[in-house]
């Protein structure tokens, strides 16, 4: 006991224990419910790397789409586990410390790439529509009233759908249950410009989206 305490909080093999030590909390906490799936994503400085960087990485590793703590985790383990063997076979120096250092992290990363990789299906999901796939479609508003200063409504993205902040430039009788048509989305507000629903306008497929020649009309109307 005391020669595998001594193995594992020796250099290099202690910083891939302290790796494990945090992958092993995380994976308790998410089991019992108290931590979110992303705790760790801050722990390790994830949340302030590039997003182009990881998701490279990622697709290089074949595993995108799965959590990067599950990945890092595993990736950890695999890594622990070969420093602690390279250790026992390799001169102890500060060089070896080194190159064993690097080389169980390369071989953790894809050791954990070749674990992980078949259950990427797991955490894929159907991509929700954009905010620009939205232009178009109808939504129900969810406010007393609708302006140019406020106004919310229920929009439906392909999912569960999702409360927007919306606005109107015209006077209308827009109110709690109310139709609308999202003619516009402002990037920079982040809100979407709607106007009233003609309710001469009847051709309106599943998808709540209506024919190009009533969208054309109503947003016309509305910029009016």
């Amino acid at each position: 006991m005391e020669s595998f305490l001594a193995a594992i909080l020796a250099f290099p093999t202690v910083v891939f224990t302290a790796f494990v030590a945090l992958f092993v909390l995380y994976a308790l906490g998410t089991v019992l419910g108290s931590l979110d799936i992303h705790w760790l994503d801050g722990v390790l400085g994830i949340d302030h790397a590039p997003d182009s960087v990881l998701e490279g990485a990622l697709s290089f590793l074949g595993v995108a789409g799965i959590p990067i703590t599950i990945v890092g985790g595993v990736a950890s383990i695999f890594a622990w586990v070969t420093s602690i063997a390279a250790a026992r076979v390799l001169p102890d120096s500060m060089v070896m410390s080194v190159a064993t250092l690097v080389g169980s992290a390369i071989a953790g990363l894809a050791l954990a790439g070749l674990a992980v990789r078949p259950i990427r299906g797991v955490f894929n999901t159907p991509p929700a529509a954009s905010r620009k796939e939205i232009v178009g479609k109808i939504c129900t508003v969810r406010s007393l009233r609708v302006d140019d200063m406020v106004g919310t409504a229920e929009v439906a993205d392909g999912g569960s759908g999702f409360i927007a902040e919306i606005r109107c430039f015209r006077e209308n009788k827009l109110t709690l249950g109310s139709k609308a048509i999202v003619y516009d989305y402002d990037t920079k507000k982040g809100i979407y410009h709607v106007g009233p629903l003609d309710p001469s306008i009847t051709d309106v497929d599943l998808v709540g989206r209506t024919t190009s020649v009533d969208y054309v009309e109503a947003r016309q109307t509305d910029i009016a």
